[in-house]
């Protein structure tokens, strides 16, 4: 973005379903920069998203935003 790269090690995961985990992680990444326009956040939580996502069963589980934020300060 602006010529500019952003990076996120990643999050740990127990694996439980990866069905859905891309499609998660690539809207959150859209949403929260056409939201915000913030891309080290976007892709901070969007990582943290697919991670949660690949964390449990199924392709459209529930995750709060506790947990997406309990990540992102990890």
């Amino acid at each position: 973005t602006g010529g500019n790269w952003y990076y996120n090690k990643g999050y740990a995961a127990k694996v439980a379903d990866t069905v859905g985990a891309g499609d998660s992680f690539l809207a959150t990444l859209l949403c929260k920069l056409i939201a915000d326009n913030q891309p080290q956040l976007a892709l901070d939580m969007a990582c943290a998203v697919g991670c949660l996502v690949a964390s449990a069963a199924g392709a459209n589980p529930q995750i709060s935003l506790k947990a997406i934020e309990t990540l992102l300060s990890s």
